[in-house]
């Protein structure tokens, strides 16, 4: 699942807001969370590279003992 900056920012809303604030400010308050959290994933999108050394397995197809296969060399990806 790639990362998704409404769902982000609901979550944060729902750790943060106040259940006897008004429903204008509860709105409010998640709408401005969700506009946060787009900005945060886009910026890891945007900026995020990572890095994979080589022989860490990389297939789920396999078990960890006997992994399918594995990187033989460094490699780098992004985030989605």
């Amino acid at each position: 699942m790639g990362m998704n900056g409404v769902v982000l920012g609901d979550a944060i809303v729902d750790l943060i807001m106040s259940p006897d604030a008004p429903a204008h400010m509860q709105t409010r308050i998640r709408e401005l969370w969700e506009g946060i959290g787009q900005v945060i994933v886009k910026h890891i999108q945007d900026n995020a590279v990572v890095t994979v050394d080589s022989g860490i397995p990389v297939d789920n197809t396999g078990t960890q003992q006997q992994p399918a296969w594995a990187t033989v060399a460094e490699g780098t990806g992004t985030v989605s």
